[in-house]
């Protein structure tokens, strides 16, 4: 988990492993597709446009590239991928249930 500003990101791999998805990462186009049961998304590097299932859905802040490891934003594909994603302003843990 990493802070980028006011937001936080999660290593590609973290996806795959944490919510048992099937991840690819195209390096000619730096997009990264999750998949997971019936739902497709794909982010790519620097752009605030991602995709759910094909449909265009507006990013807060786009997925980076940070010493050579792929981030994405955390509340982004946890929700996307059907976790709740739940975040106490005072104490600033973050609880995912998947």
């Amino acid at each position: 988990l990493t802070r980028l500003g006011l937001w936080r990101f999660v290593h590609l791999l973290t996806v795959e492993l944490g919510f048992n998805a099937s991840v690819q990462w195209d390096a000619s186009s730096q997009t990264v597709t999750a998949t997971k049961d019936d739902t497709e998304i794909k982010i790519t590097i620097g752009s605030n446009t991602a995709y759910i299932n094909g449909s265009s859905v507006s990013l807060v802040e786009p997925a980076v590239i940070v010493d050579g490891s792929t981030m994405v934003p955390l509340r982004f594909v946890s929700e996307s991928l059907g976790a709740t994603v739940e975040w106490d302003n005072s104490t600033q843990p973050i609880k995912i249930t998947n």
